[in-house]
């Protein structure tokens, strides 16, 4: 484990030195974080850039995190990926602008319809005449389309 995460503080992990190329890596790297998931009721996660899985690694570590998506989100407070290269870094952030930007789309209108317009009436009170006046409603209101509603 120490060769994949390393402990900072009690819950406190920052990813290690040993990269991630072959399968076997990755599925090492699995037990791991399933130890760290084991011993631990909440973990902060300090991910280093550089130690991103190689294309056979990433495999196992993909099905391993769909595997644990519900654990990871109930124990995983923060993770914190850092990016020292300052290219990979401008190059990353077009990348997530762009995610986010299709995923979360601006709304253009900046009121909800409901609150647009005010109430109008479109046809004649379908509500009788004896009930309307069960209710208080004034005679010369009854029926009207061209009455307007105040709300009283």
């Amino acid at each position: 484990m120490a060769d994949f995460f390393l402990g900072l503080r009690p819950g406190i992990y920052r990813s290690g030195s040993r990269v991630m190329q072959t399968q076997a890596d990755g599925e090492a790297w699995a037990r791991a974080y399933d130890d760290l998931l084991d011993k631990n009721d909440a973990i902060v996660m300090i991910l280093d850039a550089a130690q991103r899985p190689g294309p056979e690694a990433g495999k196992p570590l993909a099905l391993w995190l769909k595997a644990r998506r519900e654990v990871l989100a109930a124990k995983v407070k923060l993770a914190l990926y850092v990016v020292t290269d300052a290219a990979e870094r401008t190059a990353m952030e077009e990348r997530r602008a762009a995610q986010t930007e299709s995923a979360w789309p601006i709304a253009q209108i900046t009121r909800p319809a409901i609150q647009r317009r005010s109430p109008r009436p479109i046809a004649p009170a379908s509500v009788p005449l004896t009930m309307a006046s069960a209710r208080g409603a004034p005679p010369s209101r009854i029926g009207s389309v061209s009455a307007r509603w105040t709300g009283a």
